[in-house]
């Protein structure tokens, strides 16, 4: 568990290699490779015995760096020397609601933190930034975030009636808009990041420096056809009306229409 950490007293029921026992980390998280069979049993009291250190017992020569910070943490030599945990987040050891907030907002931030931040510094129309912004994070009302949210609903796809509705199936993966991919024309070079993740396969296409067979930049094409794909589908689950007066034309010509109503 994040937060907590170690105090040696005899070090029976501390693992040296997982627990969190040398200043708040754990050694397994100081070294790269793999540990001997039995190696997660091994206790500091196996480690440290009549007051010496047992490397030998290590699967690993340890630098002399983490070495010499195993040989400052304190151990009890006397008392009940019972182990003891401890929160890492407070000097004193002593668990408070404060630092826990302070963890918890950190961890917020980190998670929040993707890297569609490349979204915002494309030189395109705001709404269909806009757009891709809500798709990157989910927040696009497809029926497998609407479900996710608790909203009683069938997940399946009602253009294609046989795959569950997400926003990739709804622009890339769905054989409607695999259609339209193929009618458009992918570039021969892009075709494979039709197989990866949705953002990687939007920051692929958007920053490209190829240019379509029309001669057109593929980068402007696609983020367009991008729009197009979704207007088609979202209208669709709708009930609403769509028609397309020419693939090419539409995404060509009828840019700042693509996300109006």
């Amino acid at each position: 568990m994040k937060g907590i950490c170690w105090g040696i007293g005899n070090g029976h029921r501390v693992r040296a290699w997982l627990d969190n026992w040398i200043n708040g980390d754990s050694l397994r998280g100081m070294i790269k490779g793999p540990l001997r069979q039995g190696d997660q049993g091994l206790t500091v009291a196996d480690l440290y015995h009549d007051h010496e250190w047992r490397w030998d017992l290590l699967s690993f020569e340890l630098p002399n760096s983490i070495k010499n910070k195993v040989k400052v943490v304190p151990i009890q030599l006397f008392g009940n020397r019972i182990d003891s945990i401890m929160w890492k987040y407070s000097k004193d050891g002593d668990f408070s609601t404060n630092s826990a907030y302070l963890l918890a907002n950190e961890d917020s931030v980190t998670e929040n933190q993707f890297q569609g931040q490349w979204l915002w510094k494309l030189d395109v129309l705001p709404k269909i930034i806009s757009f891709l912004w809500l798709c990157v994070h989910g927040s696009v009302p497809v029926k497998s975030v609407l479900a996710g949210r608790g909203i009683n609903c069938s997940k399946t796809y009602t253009l294609c009636s046989r795959h569950e509705e997400t926003i990739i199936h709804l622009l890339r993966d769905c054989e409607v808009a695999r259609d339209l991919w193929f009618r458009l024309g992918v570039p021969t070079s892009h075709i494979n990041s039709f197989n990866e993740n949705f953002e990687t396969w939007l920051k692929i296409n958007r920053l490209s420096t190829v240019r379509h067979n029309t001669c057109i930049p593929w980068s402007t094409l696609f983020v367009f056809a991008v729009g197009v794909c979704g207007r088609i589908g979202i209208n669709w689950c709708l009930k609403t009306t769509f028609r397309i007066p020419g693939w090419i034309k539409t995404v060509l010509f009828k840019q700042g229409n693509i996300f109006s109503p």
